[in-house]
């Protein structure tokens, strides 16, 4: 599990985050996690058969964060769940509306620019075209 350690354990940051899909799958899942010092407190990913949901896991699989917001703010963290909730199991589409778009999509709600760990995810599929 990737970790970063942040000097003030009181402010909230905003990660995105991408993890193989399975133990050594090609593919990666991107994801968003709410945290506050080292402890995860919320987390949201796009899912063909669930939508949007928590991330089951965040422990399960090794993962690569990149910090997207930092001094976040609970009112930019509902942006986020907002943007993922829009999207149900139907509209998930692998080479427009998956995982990873739906994470860039949320992002983008609070941000002008998205971590690239979001953007270049399985070859940009889903995020090639977004601007």
């Amino acid at each position: 599990f990737f970790c970063i350690n942040y000097a003030s354990g009181d402010e909230y940051h905003i990660l995105s985050c991408t993890r193989p899909l399975a133990e050594k799958a090609v593919f990666e899942h991107c994801y968003v996690k709410l945290v506050q010092g080292n402890r995860i407190l919320d987390s949201r990913g796009f899912f063909q058969d669930a939508g949007s949901i928590q991330e089951p896991s965040p422990f399960m699989f090794f993962g690569k964060c990149m910090e997207a917001k930092s001094n976040a703010t609970l009112d930019d963290w509902m942006k986020v769940t907002n943007a993922y909730d829009k999207y149900a199991p139907k509209d998930y589409s692998v080479t427009s509306k998956n995982c990873c778009s739906v994470a860039y999509e949320a992002l983008r709600e609070i941000m002008k620019s998205v971590p690239s760990n979001i953007t270049d995810a399985n070859s940009s599929i889903g995020t090639r075209c977004k601007s």
